[in-house]
């Protein structure tokens, strides 16, 4: 079972917080391309921010490799 620490919350809530942000600017105007890109680059962080968050409560090696893998494809994204 993996445990979660105070300091992996920071990313999760973070990530949260920019996706929530992203989804109400491209709600706005939705059909605005500024706000498509907008919600894609704020998924993008999500995504990164959301894989921290598992690799700092991953218990092995392989699984902090494993998620330390997927944060590159948010960073690659943004």
């Amino acid at each position: 079972m993996e445990i979660i620490s105070i300091y992996s919350l920071v990313p999760l809530i973070s990530g949260l917080f920019v996706l929530v942000l992203g989804f109400f600017v491209w709600l706005k105007k939705p059909k605005e391309l500024l706000h498509i890109l907008f919600f894609f680059y704020a998924s993008a962080i999500f995504i990164w921010l959301f894989c921290t968050f598992k690799m700092f409560n991953a218990i092995t090696d392989e699984k902090q490799i494993f998620w330390d893998r997927f944060i590159y494809i948010g960073i690659v994204v943004s």
